[in-house]
């Protein structure tokens, strides 16, 4: 059971790695809108406590926990660049984040379904899919504003 907690663990820390980074470079492109900076900077830092949660949760079950995001998101980040050269950068930000945390909640998902996790890691896991939803509607919304 133990092993399977921190693989998925791990798994989604990856995953909370690469958003957390989207949320920031979403902050650092955004310059007209202080509010929307703002917003962004607060989704970042709640991305980064639930990295620092999960990460000491390996720790305290042995492990070694991860520090990287995923290959996924290493490629995202270089869309999310190469794509606010050629389009509106507001937009392209908001759709990037739009992606990230899609692909957040159906990892979390899938993630869930492991029978053997324990019922502190699904808790967990709730929370980080509770939050990807509800930044996958931000980001819709701004996105339809755009």
């Amino acid at each position: 059971m133990s092993n399977d907690n921190i693989k998925v663990l791990n798994k989604i820390t990856k995953k909370l790695i690469d958003t957390q980074y989207g949320y920031s470079k979403g902050a650092e492109i955004i310059e007209d809108d202080h509010a929307l900076k703002t917003e962004l900077s607060r989704r970042a830092n709640a991305r980064s406590n639930f990295v620092s949660d999960f990460q000491s949760t390996v720790r305290m079950m042995g492990q070694e926990p991860e520090t990287d995001g995923t290959m996924t998101g290493r490629i995202h980040e270089g869309f999310t660049k190469f794509s606010a050269l050629f389009r509106d950068d507001k937009k392209a930000a908001l759709s990037a984040i739009d992606d990230a945390e899609e692909m957040l909640a159906d990892e979390v998902k899938d993630a869930m379904d492991d029978k053997d996790i324990t019922p502190q890691v699904r808790q967990k896991l709730m929370q980080v899919y509770t939050a990807a939803k509800e930044g996958e509607r931000f980001a819709d919304r701004l996105e339809d504003a755009a």
